[in-house]
């Protein structure tokens, strides 16, 4: 095959046995591939309903067609599971190199299931996979587990790990590739954890073969002019000027979402952090932007922070110490835990200790509670055992419900709802809870200004094409940024850039058709989960508290979800209909 390898590694973790499953090439043209793959093998091998952290759960790692060539910005793979945190779809993107190297081993993914009876890794060279004990690393923080995996496997492998984070079990742990990146959100790692697995090491040496390499060439140099055209700004800053921006549109979640704006952010700005903090830039596998910087402070070195962590750790808390951010980013990197969740989370206790509702102490903008109570959460130690399960759970048992910022227990990303209400719409249709990243209405209410922010009005339909297309672009996979820079980003030119390294036509509806049937998959499994239709909405402080004159209309709100159901083809409960289902071959 082109572009694919037609193979996926499956790995049982109880039986310590693994062997390569072939992929029909009808399955790659349905699913593309990366989410749409992993999307695929959830639904119909999940199909009851399943608790996270027992030996049914699966674990999904995909890449897609685009992943290991030269393509732009195509370095990502994605971990598909169960979420312990929502217990809805997770997917949880990362960048970097353990992508290719997959690529290289000769699989388009991995399936793991069971459970280990052992702290295990897992080492894949090629078609040879070994398990190995990880006794000695289990309680080891990311950087020494990635060094000792690296000396016991192979100097140039490309290593999946968890921190203490994960092997405890908490529900906002990540799972760490090349140290600094993560698969963030959703709790991955605690899934890991949960099946006694440190780690998954994989060194490939097979190369990714293409249809039509002169033809990429040509699109490659393209989309290099492109990216310097549309989003070269970010060699410079990366994400980090975004708080510029959303301040100015007054929709910067500060103070635990309760305000729009903060005084600091020029403090923790990317001209800030330029001067204090950083030392240089990385960039992923096969891409021109290099949008990361690389951070040294007081004899700390970490890459990052990017504009999530400076609106979670930063503007939300009310801390404007770019040194106390960049320590709290690096904290949350080593011990292997999603930098947003946890910052929403202590955005959360910061609150509910000033209204009296928790008695340990940490008040806005304390830098050192702030770390105490992040080692306290990954550790699960006093107060920290609640905050480990969450917004969602924390509230539900100390109460603050009403100022617990989240959607299906996902914490919301970086932008207000109420100053953005395409947002609004999008972190409560996403299959995985609050995201930023299924779907980017803010990307024409808050950046470009193509639609006014403060309305629902006009916002159903968009948000369904962005879902639409993210999709796509996630089953190929190509980082968001990248796929902004495509000479043109339709289904169209899609087809063509599949048509390079697969050599297999496929019509541009057919690429609508399959980025659509991954969403009601993604939506079919969440019902299988027991999630009712009732979780499609917003925290309450968005429907009853202003924020500089705007407020989400609940009336209206309630309507959109109704439409965006019915162009959906679901019914009033938002399950899709048989209708549906037939069309979309599920």
């Amino acid at each position: 095959m082109k572009g694919w390898k037609g193979s996926i590694l499956r790995i049982n973790l109880t039986n310590k046995e693994t062997f390569t499953e072939s992929v029909d090439k009808d399955i790659l043209r349905k699913t593309i591939g990366g989410v749409g793959l992993a999307t695929h093998s959830l639904y119909n091998e999940l199909v009851h309903e399943t608790d996270p952290f027992s030996a049914e759960n699966k674990i999904m790692i995909s890449t897609g067609p685009f992943t290991g060539t030269c393509m732009v910005s195509s370095g990502r793979f994605c971990i598909v599971t169960k979420s312990p945190l929502t217990n809805c779809f997770l997917q949880s993107h990362s960048g970097g190199q353990f992508g290719p190297e997959l690529k290289y081993a000769g699989y388009d993914g991995i399936i793991i299931e069971g459970l280990a009876d052992e702290p295990t890794y897992v080492f894949i060279d090629d078609d040879y996979c070994e398990f190995k004990s990880a006794t000695k690393l289990w309680g080891k923080g990311v950087k020494a587990s990635t060094r000792t995996l690296e000396q016991e496997t192979d100097s140039e492998a490309k290593a999946l790990v968890i921190g203490p984070a994960g092997e405890n079990r908490v529900l906002l742990a990540s799972v760490q590739n090349d140290i600094y990146r993560a698969c963030g959100r959703g709790g991955a790692g605690a899934v890991f954890g949960a099946k006694n697995l440190k780690a998954v090491v994989v060194r490939g040496s097979q190369p990714v073969e293409v249809h039509d390499p002169e033809a990429m060439e040509k699109h490659i140099f393209a989309a290099k002019e492109q990216t310097r055209k549309k989003v070269g700004y970010m060699t410079d800053y990366g994400t980090t000027n975004a708080g510029i921006l959303t301040d100015k549109a007054s929709v910067l979640p500060t103070k635990n979402f309760s305000k729009g704006k903060f005084e600091g952010i020029k403090n923790i700005s990317g001209e800030a952090l330029k001067k204090e903090v950083w030392k240089g830039r990385r960039a992923c596998f096969a891409c021109p932007i290099g949008c990361s910087q690389f951070s040294a402070i007081d004899g700390i070195r970490t890459e990052g922070p990017e504009y999530e962590t400076i609106f979670s750790l930063g503007s939300n808390v009310c801390n404007d110490d770019p040194k106390m951010l960049v320590r709290a980013n690096e904290m949350c990197n080593e011990l292997g835990l999603d930098t947003m969740s946890v910052g929403v989370v202590l955005s959360w206790a910061m609150e509910a200790y000033e209204k009296g509702i928790i008695d340990e102490k940490i008040s806005w903008g304390d830098g050192e509670a702030m770390l105490d109570f992040i080692y306290k959460i990954a550790h699960k130690e006093g107060i920290g055992k609640i905050l480990s399960q969450g917004t969602r759970r924390a509230s539900d048992k100390l109460g603050g419900s009403e100022f617990a910022i989240n959607v299906k227990g996902l914490e919301l990303a970086g932008y207000e709802p109420r100053g953005s209400q395409g947002m609004a719409l999008a972190y409560a249709t996403s299959t995985r809870g609050a995201c930023h990243l299924r779907s980017v209405m803010y990307l024409d209410e808050v950046f470009s200004n193509k639609l006014p922010g403060a309305t629902l009005k006009g916002k159903v339909k968009p948000n369904i094409e962005y879902e639409n297309i993210l999709t796509l672009v996630d089953s190929l996979i190509m980082c968001r940024f990248a796929s902004r820079s495509l000479v043109d980003q339709s289904y169209e030119y899609i087809s063509k850039l599949l048509y390079m390294v697969t050599g297999e036509e496929f019509a541009p509806n057919s690429l609508e058709w399959s980025s659509v049937r991954t969403w009601n998959m993604q939506r079919l499994f969440n019902i299988r989960q027991g999630v009712m239709a009732s979780e499609d909405t917003l925290p309450e402080r968005f429907f009853s508290e202003k924020l500089y004159g705007a407020i989400v209309d609940r009336d209206k709100f309630n309507t959109a979800i109704r439409k965006y159901y019915s162009l959906r083809g679901w019914d009033e409960q938002g399950v899709p209909t048989k209708t549906t289902m037939k069309k979309y071959g599920i």
